[in-house]
């Protein structure tokens, strides 16, 4: 059996040869592996709507919501035409940043790449990244969320912060038990200040167990500070460990043949 070192170097070799593995895909063939009609979902960092959308007709139907939280004001109001469309009535759009405090924060609009805006300004990909600095509305989904009866995954990507709003819904994940993916790199999380060690000691402590997005287990802290030292991948789910239905969803993912050659569901536009 290959080691994560050897998994994530050949990662790097397909991207390296113009055949990079399809991250998004792969999230996206994990929650639409156990979304359902009348589920609720949170996505934090809508951007685009990649998985907004997606996210939202899975789980259209009776009592089905979904909340998606983008602070970034061009790029949330790039959004609201398509959230308009009928059939996405059960979808509402937070134009706010999530994190572990209610209030007012600075932000960074990453003006070259959208993407890397966030609460914190990153180490960027590209030299001379022209940024602007505004004020946005912070919240805890304790706070915004914390009275909703039932909630089936969450969703993080945002740009190093992800910790910071893990920390800020801390009783509604330890009462609601969703699963949850989460973005973690430290080109990003390093301008937050978190400790690897503490994220993954955060879930220990709930009862949650560590996947990479293609399904290797970190079930130990050693393990998981060993993914997030290799370079090749930024994206890692977390289940409860009573739910024997998502912990096979997430092992799932692992691609037994070629990484990347792998059947995924299609995206809803």
């Amino acid at each position: 059996m290959a080691s994560l070192a050897e998994i994530y170097a050949a990662l790097r070799e397909r991207r390296r040869i113009g055949k990079p593995v399809d991250f998004e895909a792969l999230l996206r063939r994990f929650y639409l592996g156990f979304l359902k009609p009348g589920d609720i979902a949170v996505d934090i960092g809508a951007f685009k709507g990649t998985h907004t959308m997606p996210m939202a007709e899975a789980i259209r139907g009776p009592g089905g919501a979904l909340h998606a939280f983008e602070a970034n004001p061009a790029m949330a109001a790039a959004l609201r035409p398509f959230l308009a469309r009928p059939g996405r009535e059960h979808v509402t759009l937070h134009e706010c940043a999530v994190g572990a405090r209610d209030g007012e924060a600075g932000y960074v609009v990453a003006l070259d790449s959208p993407g890397y805006s966030g609460l914190q300004q990153r180490e960027y990909d590209q030299p001379n990244m022209r940024t602007e600095h505004i004020r946005v509305r912070s919240v805890k989904l304790d706070t915004l969320l914390g009275d909703l009866p039932r909630l089936a995954f969450i969703k993080i990507d945002i740009e190093g912060g992800e910790f910071d709003a893990l920390r800020g819904a801390a009783a509604l994940v330890e009462r609601l038990r969703p699963a949850i993916s989460f973005e973690f790199g430290h080109r990003s999380y390093d301008a937050y200040g978190v400790n690897p060690a503490e994220v993954f000691e955060w879930f220990a402590k709930r009862r949650y167990l560590i996947f990479d997005i293609i399904g290797n287990p970190l079930l130990t802290r050693e393990r998981f500070l060993r993914a997030d030292s290799i370079p090749g991948l930024w994206d890692f789910l977390a289940v409860p460990e009573e739910q024997p239905p998502l912990r096979r969803a997430a092992r799932a993912q692992q691609l037994l043949v070629d990484l990347g050659e792998v059947s995924i569901p299609p995206a809803s536009g």
